[in-house]
């Protein structure tokens, strides 16, 4: 599906075609977009099958969904490729961010800024991207690529099993040439691939060596080889009248031998050379890695947030999500037995979480006291994010006892480590009590959309800059690159993902976010606020920034 986003960046292209931008129900086709067809507009492929496409154009985002048994070639994107739904493609493509879901047996040649994501997806490869065409220099300066290291290999494997999805593999194929043009020269903006012994050079029409400039190159070598040959055969009488005597026959012998010798001296000479300078290549890579930390240190490093019910499947998706974006992350959780189960030292996003325990619902606000636990978690944080939830109707994990006692008790907590920002994740309908979603969930859940309104206003009033996110119903699906963001609490159903609840989340400790509320849900259907990609910040940044503050929505 096509996200409102990008229709309504179709629709407002003037200087491009709508059928250039969006590319649906193709088969047994061959489909090519030149410099200028797409212009930097956002893009879409959907439902093709046996086709082959060649985009060689600057992209703001493209979404490739339902293709099978193709081959695609995609200039720069800016921002991000979400691949869903292919089955047996070869996907050649330069970009900020890639996201796959549901794809089976796809082969990616890749070059990304940031680490690509694969989820719910099976025999993947990733390999070095490889393609070319005349003017991609200057389609990824424009979509801001140039000159970036490409990360193709650190991968982040979402599907929740131990089993191993992708393969990477450090040469490429061959040169993919999207406009039948030889590969780059000293200006190719992603680094020359190292390249499989017999790869070459494939164009437009897919054949090996296509395009002139290759033809060229196997006319000069079959000339060399002939030259090479008459060479041979004018040598060999002079030869034969020099070797008049049997001693000049075994003195050649002897140097022939001498020769074959050097030759294997030679090989094996270049072998250790060719040894050495991969040793020397591990070491310069080992000395850039440091000299990258020492330049993070230096810029300093992203600050510590604490995450309340962290353990809950929302709280681990947040969680997930900060790791990756280079924060580092206290999770504040009952149980430290389940913390370890779902926040494992062995997963490379994981590694640096600090475990915090601590029982919300032991809280006085006559007395005050703040839970040792629940102190040490919030000591040293700067920002935090209040995702805790009731787990059951009576007890502790009421919702009284979570939303409202459980709030008061971080918010002291909060005000006592001197945290500068809180995001809280309540849920749509809080405020309209006649809304028959929210009176069902009351009659269920005894109030507990009464008291999530209830803590909202404990957070809005604290003093604290906050920003409250109010998503639909969650669900476990992978993230979306169609999420509606809007004001007003008048959002009626819907579901969105726990990830892309915690991507937004991830983002609202902006400027631009704080003291505002907002409702989102994934939708590509018409209605109020904006439809939004949550990577593509720019975009959620200036949306926060259009909205309305709490005191003129009159909140609390």
């Amino acid at each position: 599906v096509v996200s409102c986003t990008q229709r309504s960046r179709i629709e407002e292209a003037t200087m491009v075609n709508r059928d250039d931008i969006l590319m649906k129900n193709k088969s047994n086709e061959k489909v090519v977009r030149v410099a200028g067809q797409i212009d930097g507009n956002a893009s879409a492929i959907m439902k093709a099958d046996k086709c082959e496409f060649l985009i060689c154009d600057y992209i703001s985002q493209i979404t490739v969904d339902k293709v099978t048994d193709s081959s695609l070639f995609i200039g720069p994107v800016e921002g991000s490729i979400f691949l869903r739904n292919l089955e047996n493609c070869t996907v050649t493509c330069a970009c900020g961010q890639l996201r796959t879901r549901d794809c089976k047996n796809v082969t990616i040649h890749l070059y990304v800024k940031t680490d690509p994501i694969i989820e719910a997806s099976t025999n993947m490869t990733f390999r070095p991207f490889n393609g070319y065409y005349k003017g991609i220099e200057e389609h990824a300066k424009k979509a801001g690529l140039f000159g970036n290291p490409n990360v193709y290999s650190k991968l982040y494997d979402f599907t929740p099993t131990d089993e191993v999805h992708f393969s990477v593999e450090e040469k490429a194929k061959n040169i993919w040439s999207g406009d039948g043009t030889a590969e780059a020269d000293s200006e190719w903006p992603f680094g020359h691939p190292e390249v499989e012994e017999g790869g070459g050079v494939v164009g437009v029409g897919g054949e090996q060596d296509g395009g002139e400039a290759s033809a060229e190159r196997e006319e000069t070598e079959v000339e060399g080889k002939q030259a090479e040959k008459e060479g041979e055969k004018q040598e060999k009488p002079q030869e034969e009248k020099e070797e008049t005597k049997g001693e000049e026959k075994e003195e050649k012998k002897e140097e022939k031998k001498e020769e074959e010798a050097e030759e294997k001296e030679e090989t094996k000479g270049e072998r250790e050379e060719k040894e050495e300078k991969q040793e020397e290549k591990q070491e310069d890579k080992k000395e850039e890695e440091k000299q990258e930390e020492v330049e993070e240190k230096e810029e300093g490093e992203k600050p510590t947030v604490v995450v309340t019910g962290a353990t809950g499947k929302l709280g681990v998706e947040i969680v997930r999500q900060l790791a990756m974006e280079g924060y580092k992350v206290r999770a504040l959780c009952r149980s430290a037995d389940k913390a370890a189960r779902v926040f494992p030292s062995s997963h490379r996003h994981f590694k640096k979480v600090e475990v915090a325990v601590g029982e919300l619902s032991n809280y006085s606000e006559e007395s005050g006291v703040i839970e040792s636990g629940v102190r040490e978690a919030f000591a040293g944080c700067k920002y935090a994010v209040f995702c805790h939830g009731a787990t059951s109707t009576f007890g502790k994990g009421s919702p009284y006892n979570v939303e409202v006692v459980g709030t008061k008790h971080v918010m002291a907590a909060a005000k006592e480590a001197g945290i500068e920002h809180i995001v809280y994740v309540t849920a749509v309908g809080v405020m309209r009590p006649f809304f028959f979603i929210t009176i069902l969930l009351n009659l269920m859940r005894w109030k507990i959309m009464t008291h999530k309104r209830t803590a909202e206003k404990i957070v809005m009033s604290s003093g604290i800059p906050c920003t409250v996110v109010r998503p639909t119903g969650l669900t476990n699906k992978g993230a979306v690159s169609n999420v509606r963001i809007s004001q007003g609490d008048r959002v009626s159903g819907g579901s969105i993902p726990r990830a892309s609840v915690a991507q937004v989340c991830a983002t609202a400790f902006a400027q631009e976010a704080k003291g505002k509320t907002f409702e989102i849900t994934a939708t590509d259907k018409e209605g109020d606020g904006f439809v939004f990609d949550p990577l593509n910040r720019s975009q959620l940044l200036q949306h926060y920034s259009e909205m309305k503050t709490n005191e003129e929505l009159a909140l609390y």
